[in-house]
């Protein structure tokens, strides 16, 4: 990507050489526009640092269906593949291959307890359309469902004056996933609505049934914080 937006420092230690990777984050709109090569895949083939991607959903520079190849450094600012992971992927063509390493905003979107993280997702919609998703989702009714689930809290009123305008809700269908940042709710504008409540229960029970956790190999999880503020008139989320 652009050598001027990131730095990578070289540290020195006594027990021999550590790279350290350190640069400035992009907004995805820049990344996305200036990568050549955009789409959500899996990995199907790994051999050192070479992954070869099914394309799931394309957008830039292959098509749905296609097998495509990138590879990442060894550096610490290189991505770490593994076989059957998904990824949001870009990257550009470095000596006639396709590369990608930090700071290109690929993003890996399967966590490892097998649960679609919605930070993943609300990038993924942020980048490709509807139409452009249609044929990962319509191959998989687990991912289907969540996105059926977070498109409806991202359709929840977000807008807001100042943080006390925001609140964390635990909308989501397990413990697991973090809360999600929305208007709070008032005794005028309950958010969700009355109407939106029976819309997300169905919601959460599709993605439940269509996305049946295996809880025996995973922990019992402690609430996730976040700090609810209004920034640009809407609300997000922020670590605490």
């Amino acid at each position: 990507m652009r050598p001027s937006l990131w730095l990578v420092c070289c540290v020195l230690g006594a027990s021999g050489s550590a790279w350290a990777c350190r640069y400035q984050p992009q907004p995805m709109a820049d990344s996305v526009k200036s990568a050549e090569l955009v789409f959500v895949g899996r990995i199907e083939k790994l051999e050192g640092q070479l992954g070869t991607f099914v394309v799931e959903a394309a957008f830039k520079g292959t098509t749905t269906g296609a097998t495509v190849a990138v590879r990442t450094n060894e550096t610490s600012c290189g991505l770490r593949f593994s076989l059957n992971e998904r990824w949001l992927m870009l990257a550009s063509k470095v000596d006639g291959q396709w590369s990608s390493s930090l700071p290109s905003n690929s993003r890996y979107l399967t966590d490892p307890r097998g649960l679609q993280q919605p930070e993943g997702w609300e990038t993924v919609r942020t980048v490709l359309t509807d139409a452009q998703l249609e044929p990962l989702l319509k191959g998989n009714a687990c991912l289907k469902a969540r996105a059926e689930l977070m498109a409806f809290i991202e359709r929840l009123p977000h807008d807001c004056a100042v943080d006390a305008d925001c609140a964390a809700q635990y909308l989501d269908v397990h413990a697991c996933y973090p809360p999600v940042v929305t208007r709070a709710s008032t005794e005028k504008r309950p958010v969700p609505s009355k109407p939106q409540e029976a819309e997300l229960i169905a919601l959460q029970k599709a993605a439940g049934a269509a996305c049946p956790l295996q809880t025996a190999a995973i922990p019992a999880c402690a609430a996730q914080l976040r700090v609810a503020r209004c920034s640009a008139k809407r609300c997000a989320a922020q670590q605490p």
